[in-house]
């Protein structure tokens, strides 16, 4: 998939602001862009869907998508880790070129070049609170001060969905934002949040160690609301820079006509089985199924939609 992975000296407008010293590199043949290599960003905040791997490298299951588009699309380029919000800064100043996983939203579309969607997600909700049994008990929730309103807990620098972000504009909800996925759950196992919310995969991997930690008869009874509302799940994008010479569009077309690719010989289903086949099998199934029905890997055959190691 890479054809090297090492440590590079970041350009000088970003030098300061590097959060990790891992760095992926992949060279590439007939490089939309000339010579010039693609500098993308992300943070590993988000395992097992971007992360750092044991050995201090950038993984996961999005890194290798991305990674395995952009070098079938011929695309030279660099993956470097930094904070979510430096990294929209530095995106929209166009001192970057794109960055990944950003969830579906129209208003991406305004400031940047958005790719095609090249994952679906479902999304998952948890509660300890008693009187909230369904996703249509949030719509019903009353209308309160920002101050008073029960707290959802959604990381800093991740999108708040749309329907998200109409429960919060109304005053049904109020967002709770600390640095990564694993302190909201710290919180709900504690009490400080009454919601946490997520994709499925990384949601039930961090509930289950929030809970670990806290003493088993004195913790919350979390529950999980049932949400099968299709608003609930969403794509997920890079997105590319917007520049005057509209290398953005050419990136984005690279990497589109790359996960075209890995979709029609197979990497991409082999990658996606790969990462997900130390989850419950249930899980795995639910992820490829979700995955057949969009068209990104094959639709299941018989009862062998476990992953293989």
């Amino acid at each position: 998939m890479l054809s090297a992975i090492s440590a590079v000296r970041p350009p000088k407008i970003l030098a300061r602001i590097l959060v990790a010293t891992a760095v992926l590199c992949a060279p590439a043949q007939a490089d939309p862009a000339g010579d010039k290599t693609l500098l993308l960003l992300t943070n590993p905040d988000s395992p097992p869907y971007v992360e750092k791997e044991a050995d201090g490298r950038l993984g996961g299951l999005f890194t290798d998508l991305v990674s395995a588009s952009l070098a079938a699309g011929g695309v030279s380029f660099e993956i470097h880790a930094m904070p979510w919000k430096r990294i929209y800064r530095e995106l929209a100043a166009g001192n970057a070129d794109g960055s990944f996983a950003w969830a579906g939203n129209p208003r991406h579309h305004d400031r940047f070049i958005v790719s095609r969607p090249f994952y679906h997600n479902s999304w998952s909700m948890f509660t300890w609170r008693t009187d909230i049994d369904t996703f249509g008990d949030l719509k019903r929730l009353p209308s309160l001060p920002e101050e008073d309103a029960p707290l959802l807990c959604l990381p800093h620098g991740w999108t708040m969905p749309d329907w998200l972000d109409r429960l919060m504009v109304t005053g049904r909800i109020s967002r709770a934002t600390p640095n990564d996925i694993t302190h909201c759950f710290q919180l709900l196992a504690r009490g400080r949040v009454a919601f946490a919310f997520g994709p499925d995969i990384l949601t039930h991997n961090e509930i289950d160690k929030a809970l670990a930690t806290l003493d088993p008869w004195t913790r919350p009874d979390l529950r999980e609301l049932p949400m099968e509302d299709a608003a609930v799940s969403g794509t997920m994008h890079v997105l590319f820079a917007k520049s005057p010479d509209k290398s953005g569009v050419r990136y984005r077309d690279a990497f589109d006509r790359g996960l075209a690719a890995i979709i029609a010989d197979g990497t991409y289903e082999a990658l996606v089985r790969k990462r997900i086949a130390g989850l419950p099998a249930r899980t795995q199934s639910d992820v490829l199924r979700r995955l057949a029905a969009e068209g990104f890997v094959s639709a299941p055959s018989g009862h062998s939609m476990a992953a293989t190691p």
